[in-house]
């Protein structure tokens, strides 16, 4: 099971929340993430749920929180990718969902 998504549909809003959530160190709620943001809760809503969809997370059987403090390990990745294009879409994919599969049995 892998990631099948467009780059260019993590960025703007969704990257921001997305890295937010990566820095944090505790679960965050839509409302938390639009507070913090300064973003409306509807536009924190429809990106976390676009950020859900774009990571297939329920073929992992992960929730939206757990996925991000896995990605938290990929951080460097997803940077060189975002911001640097050291890496390709493709490449950052295949990290992505090694991850995914190597944390689908944990739990935490």
């Amino acid at each position: 099971m892998g990631l099948s998504v467009e780059s260019s549909e993590l960025r703007g809003v969704s990257l921001r929340i997305y890295l937010h959530l990566l820095e944090s160190d505790s679960p965050k709620g839509i409302r938390d993430l639009s507070r913090e943001l300064g973003l409306p809760v509807s536009t924190v809503h429809y990106h976390v749920k676009k950020l859900k969809e774009l990571a297939v997370l329920e073929g992992y059987g992960y929730t939206w929180q757990r996925f991000i403090k896995i990605m938290k390990y990929a951080t460097e990745n997803i940077i060189d990718w975002a911001l640097y294009d050291d890496l390709e879409w493709g490449e950052l994919v295949k990290i992505l969902s090694k991850l995914l599969e190597r944390y689908a049995g944990a739990r935490g």
